[in-house]
């Protein structure tokens, strides 16, 4: 567990360890691609999210990446990746490594509005979707039950 005051600092060993620690995370959705294409731009993909990209976008990330927009666009519109086993992975996982006495676990799917009608994958977004699961435990209540409120 990091906790960080107002005076961190990291040298270059620290920022080796979190990009070590990140690629760690990623390999256990591994599963969740259908071949090493897939996983390998999910990578990119995600990395551009958390990049300090102004605009984090198809073309935007794979630039920074160094590989070939289309490649992008057709990894979020055609390649194929179980959407159902990443999310529950990604359940298990908070339900299991941020449980404790007072956790309120909340996960939220919303998904926005595409504006654009000339956007590579858009036909495969979803519109105005969002569900939220949410768990408060009380101070009787134990982590086995928190974990099974998600799934």
């Amino acid at each position: 567990m990091f906790t960080f005051t107002k005076d961190v600092v990291m040298d270059t060993n620290d920022i080796a360890e979190m990009r070590t620690n990140w690629k760690r995370f990623l390999r256990r959705f591994d599963s969740c691609a259908s071949d090493q294409e897939t996983r390998h731009y999910f990578r990119i993909y995600m990395e551009g999210l958390m990049s300090e990209l102004p605009r984090k976008n198809c073309e935007a990330m794979a630039l920074d990446s160094g590989v070939p927009v289309r490649s992008m666009q057709w990894f979020l519109a055609g390649m194929v990746w179980n959407h159902e086993r990443m999310r529950n992975k990604l359940q298990r996982i908070v339900a299991k490594e941020h449980a404790g006495k007072h956790s309120v676990g909340v996960i939220d799917e919303t998904s926005f509005v595409k504006k654009g009608k000339m956007t590579p994958g858009v036909q495969h977004s979803l519109y105005n979707t969002s569900r939220y699961e949410i768990f408060a435990p009380g101070p009787k209540e134990s982590q086995a039950q928190a974990r099974s409120c998600i799934r």
